[in-house]
């Protein structure tokens, strides 16, 4: 479990951030999130369970994985994937 800190209400992975991106989209919509850093990719996905919502697609190394097919690289993630860090990613339909 990752331990809540003051800044955890203000992370766009956050559960009301969250609630208010499944209440923006359709039904059937996807949210696809991707980040270089492990612990807020563990949060997020505790932030999705206390919602009751299961990830449809879940890599640790999105790069090496079947869903890297038509990813479109941020300059970011190019330059953390460069440096070595595997980039992590999931997605998860309203």
């Amino acid at each position: 479990m990752v331990r809540a800190q003051g800044h955890t209400k203000r992370r766009l992975t956050y559960r009301a951030f969250l609630t208010t991106y499944f209440t923006l989209l359709k039904p059937g919509g996807k949210l696809a999130f991707k980040t270089d850093n492990v612990g807020l990719f563990d949060f997020t996905l505790e932030e999705l369970a206390a919602l009751g919502k299961t990830p449809d697609a879940l890599t640790r190394d999105l790069h090496n994985s079947p869903y890297n097919e038509g990813n479109v690289e941020t300059e970011y993630e190019r330059n953390f994937s460069q440096k070595g860090f595997p980039i992590l990613y999931l997605t998860v339909t309203v």
